[in-house]
C-alpha cells in the first residue's frame, strides 16, 4: 500500500499496478506496464479507468468514469550514462 507521496523505490522492466477496494482484500482492477515504454523525456504517465484491467470496470456503476492515476517517476540512470 503506498500512500505516501514522498515514497521511492527502482522499477526496471515490468511493473503492476493492483487496486483493491478500501479493505484491501478485493482485488478490482490493475495496471501492468513496462519501463522500456516510458518516454526518457517526461516524468509521469496516465492512466485512465478504461486502460485498467478488467474491461468490465467501465461498465462498472461503482466507479467513477472519469477515474484516473497518474505515475509520476524520475529516470534513475538517466543521468549515470
Amino acid at each position: 500500500k503506498i500512500s505516501d507521496e514522498n515514497f521511492n523505490f527502482l522499477i526496471a522492466g515490468d511493473f503492476t499496478i493492483n487496486f483493491y477496494e478500501e479493505n484491501e482484500n478485493n482485488l478490482i482492477g490493475r495496471i501492468s506496464y513496462n519501463t522500456a515504454f516510458l518516454n526518457p523525456n517526461e516524468s509521469s504517465i496516465y492512466f485512465e479507468l478504461k486502460n485498467i484491467d478488467p474491461d468490465s470496470l467501465i461498465k462498472n456503476k461503482n466507479y467513477d468514469p472519469n477515474f484516473s492515476i497518474t505515475v509520476s517517476f524520475f529516470n534513475y540512470f538517466k543521468d549515470k550514462i
